[in-house]
């Protein structure tokens, strides 16, 4: 087996020079220890944790296979000046419930209506 960078380690890199950030930073912040994206040779479990902690809005599925999109998808609402953001399978969720209510209220208002 040849002993290259893994492509996990690859990816991390991209997304941290996205980022803006330096690796040494990134070792900084997560605690992972210094040169450890550098070296040749796969990725721990514990990397992968820490990364992923540091960057919550990183999709698992491409940091791990290159499939999908690099970053989670998310939904941004406003109300004014003040804005949210939001995983969109939350968003899904709560519109999903809200229709549901939305629902329940009209069969209460027609039943009142009779």
């Amino acid at each position: 087996m040849l002993d290259t960078t893994s492509i996990i380690k690859q990816r991390m890199i991209v997304f941290i020079k996205k980022q803006g950030m330096s690796l040494n930073k990134f070792y900084e912040k997560s605690k992972v220890s210094n040169g450890v994206l550098g070296k040749k040779g796969g990725v721990s479990e514990e990397t992968i944790v820490k990364f992923l902690e540091l960057f919550p809005e990183i999709n698992p599925t491409w940091l791990m296979t290159g499939q999908e999109e690099m970053m989670k998808q998310k939904v941004v609402a406003s109300d004014g000046d003040k804005y949210i953001t939001i995983h969109v399978d939350v968003f899904n969720e709560l519109k999903n419930q809200l229709n549901v209510k939305d629902c329940q209220i009209n069969n209460l208002i027609n039943k009142l209506s009779n």
